[in-house]
């Protein structure tokens, strides 16, 4: 492991071709740096990072990383923001930073043509890139470590000592590295290397690394203990482990349908061990002991402690730096001995990297995990007293990250094992007070017993208003029980069924965030049978509640959709057979009636006016067009099929008022042919008198169909 000097040469002249370099690092780090979503380290890194320093640093003793990332991107985001873009912004940076600092690296411990080969693969290679545009410390801990080899090698060994201590304060793993060079100055100083500067930078590390240590030292041994217990994860086999390694390496993390590019891998591979090779044989083995050193670390740590997942390279992100090192070490030595294979290999490497860049930005990744749907929903449609619950923390640093303006009250409710789930109905309803809804992403891949059970307590106590599966997440929405409710009244013998019971709970609600809470129970519901709580005026239904009857008392809480105009509106109950869709029949007074009406409630116009997205988020065909100043067109509801002459197609317009409008205005709604002719048209009056600035508006209209019209396609 003696190493040779290699000269290095120290122009100061500006590298223009190293400026290219760098930009084009900047370019494919930032490009589609918002088409991925966040997954759950990088929900779990924006909830540590917005809660105050002293909760951060109690978290940070509790996990596997230790802090500095977390206060950097916390420092971060104080400056320019908390958001998305804001976070991963602060990766790319780092990792850009890392391509002109790898540069020097790369022509102390080779040669300035190695050197170039190396930072041209580092600026495009697909795992580096990977976690430029993730919020974790990986993008960091790699600009540590080559800063510190840097150091090392230019025998700064107060600066190596500070870039030490920073790497451990960013991730453990730091310390294998540390430990390998360690062991390599020690042999050295045995051969007679100088030994004060060595001790003094490592001196400086622990100094750095020490508080930290005794501070949280205990409390990370417990927690992977029972990490390990209850991730229970099989430990990779040596060859597994050396697998998934080069390809991460090589062409980034593999994904379905990338097999076609694993030709790739063999490339780099075999480029890398010729320059393994090379360096072995010139007596140059710093790069293959720190090689050695970590990796047998990672794959021992992996075997006492494994931790296993789709990624879990990332650990090692850092010796990407050295991989590529001994990667154009190869290539430099097969192209000095035939130098026509430049263009070839040269030529092949710039498609593995281009193809799996590619990959990169347009295969989805986190299928299922998206939470943006989730919480683009919850941003629109949120009232004012409105609450948040989540199970796990990801969830909350999903909620602050995507919804970092404006958002429901929060409410991290974990349980500490799966075996302490449980969720009484009173622990429930004080969650419920002061909150008029409850937000409710349940997830649905782990063990679920505690969001089984808080959906159990929740349709006990609360108003059930809807769910929807998104994604591998349930979305619920609860409205709170109102106080002091009336009894049930009669309403009459449903048929087949026995004697009903019914209660209206509310007077008014909010269009947009309001709930109408309705009870209501039948004698003996029939298998099979469904009951819908509808909203109706003019006999138009506005909003509609919808689930299988249950025996007892069934709690609907009816929601009013965003664009329900304000005004007085009915509410029904209709029970009907689900897989006929044939309503069952309601014997009141003597009269036979498909549905119970019971009672009129006013909507109101919300507090604080719902965004646009609220509306645009029911539209069918989501649109953006502008009136004059009155108007803003959100979308439309048109139903694309084969109508007949005679026909009246319904068309329902979502409308947001910008400002009142001068005097009464006119719709007019047409069908046109090939030529752009008006065959069919409806002109009428907007109902726009009680419109106001901020107003959602859900309008209703029917085009009528001439029987004279010619068949063929309109617009």
């Amino acid at each position: 492991m003696s190493e040779t000097p290699v000269p290095v040469s120290t122009t100061r002249r500006p590298r223009l071709w190293l400026l290219l370099l760098v930009a084009l690092a900047l370019g494919v780090r930032v490009i589609a740096i918002h088409t991925q979503p966040l997954w759950f380290d990088e929900g779990y890194s924006f909830w540590v990072s917005t809660e105050p320093t002293a909760m951060l640093l109690e978290l940070t003793s509790l996990d596997i990383h230790p802090p500095l990332y977390y206060l950097t991107l916390q420092g971060w985001m104080t400056v320019l923001g908390v958001g998305v873009w804001q976070a991963r912004i602060l990766s790319v940076f780092v990792a850009v930073l890392s391509v002109p600092l790898f540069y020097q690296l790369a022509r102390h411990l080779s040669s300035e043509r190695v050197a170039r080969f190396a930072v041209m693969l580092l600026a495009v290679a697909p795992l580096h890139v990977y976690y430029a545009q993730e919020v974790r410390m990986y993008a960091l801990l790699t600009l540590l470590v080559v800063a510190l080899l840097l150091a090392w090698q230019r025998r700064a060994w107060g600066w190596m000592g500070v870039f030490g201590g920073l790497a451990l304060l960013t991730h453990y793993y730091a310390a294998w590295l540390l430990l390998g060079l360690g062991l390599l100055l020690a042999w050295q100083w045995r051969r007679g290397g100088e030994w004060r500067g060595p001790a003094r930078a490592f001196a400086t590390a622990a100094a750095l690394f020490l508080p930290w240590a005794l501070y949280s030292g205990v409390r990370l041994i417990d927690y992977v203990s029972d990490k390990v217990e209850i991730e229970s994860d099989r430990p990779l086999s040596l060859a597994a482990f050396v697998e998934r390694h080069l390809i991460s390496w090589s062409i980034g993390h593999r994904t379905l349908g990338s097999e076609w590019i694993l030709w790739g891998i063999p490339l780099l591979v075999g480029l890398a061990v010729v320059g393994a090779w090379w360096h072995w044989r010139q007596r140059r083995g710093a790069i293959l002991w720190l090689f050695a050193v970590v990796a047998l670390a990672a794959f021992l740590i992996n075997l006492r402690t494994p931790f296993v997942d789709l990624r879990i390279e990332r650990q090692l992100l850092y010796l990407l730096p050295l991989f590529l090192i001994l990667v154009s070490e190869g290539l430099d030595r097969i192209t000095r001995r035939w130098r026509h294979a430049l263009p070839v290999l040269g030529g092949m490497l710039l498609v593995v990297m281009s193809v799996a860049l590619w990959r990169f930005y347009v295969v989805p990744r986190y299928v299922g995990e998206d939470y943006r749907p989730i919480l683009a929903m919850v941003g629109a449609q949120q009232g004012p007293s409105d609450a948040y619950l989540a199970i796990y923390p990801w969830q909350i640093g999903y909620l602050r990250a995507y919804l970092p303006d404006r958002r429901p009250e929060e409410i991290l409710l974990s349980p500490a094992t799966e075996e302490e789930a449980s969720a009484s109905d009173a622990e429930v309803e004080a969650l419920l007070a002061g909150h008029d809804r409850l937000w409710f992403p349940a997830y649905q891949v782990r063990g679920r017993l505690f969001e089984q059970e808080l959906v159990r307590s929740l349709n006990r106590v609360a108003m059930p208003v809807w769910n929807e599966w998104m994604g591998n997440t349930r979305l619920y929405l609860y409205g709170a029980t109102p106080p002091d409710l009336p009894a049930l009244a009669p309403l009459g013998e449903w048929s087949q069924m026995g004697q009903a019971h019914a209660v209206l709970g509310g007077e008014d609600a909010a269009s947009g965030s309001g709930v109408v809470p309705v009870f209501f129970q039948v004698a003996t519901p029939v298998e099979g049978a469904r009951a819908s709580v509808q909203l109706v005026a003019k006999d138009e239904v506005w909003g509609e509640w919808d689930r299988a009857l249950q025996p007892g008392v069934n709690r609907a809480g009816l929601g009013v959709p965003p664009g329900t105009p304000p005004g007085r509106y009915e509410v029904r109950l209709r029970l009907y057979d689900e897989a006929s869709t044939t309503p069952y029949d309601l014997l009141q007074d003597g009269q036979l009636a498909p549905f119970a009406t019971l009672g009129a409630v006013t909507i109101q116009r919300p507090g604080t006016p719902l965004p646009a997205e609220a509306l645009q988020q029911v539209a069918g065909e989501p649109v953006d067009v502008s009136f004059g100043q009155s108007l803003r067109l959100l979308g439309y509801d048109l139903e694309e099929r084969a109508w007949q002459q005679g026909d009246r197609v319904p068309v329902t317009l979502y409308w947001q008022v910008l400002a009142r409008a001068a005097g009464p205005l006119t719709l007019t709604i047409q069908a046109l042919d090939q030529e752009d002719t008006p065959r069919a048209v409806l002109e009428v009056p907007l109902d726009n008198g009680m419109w106001q600035a901020g107003d959602l508006i859900r309008d209703t209209h029917t085009l009528w169909l001439p029987p004279e019209l010619a068949a063929g396609e309109y617009q």
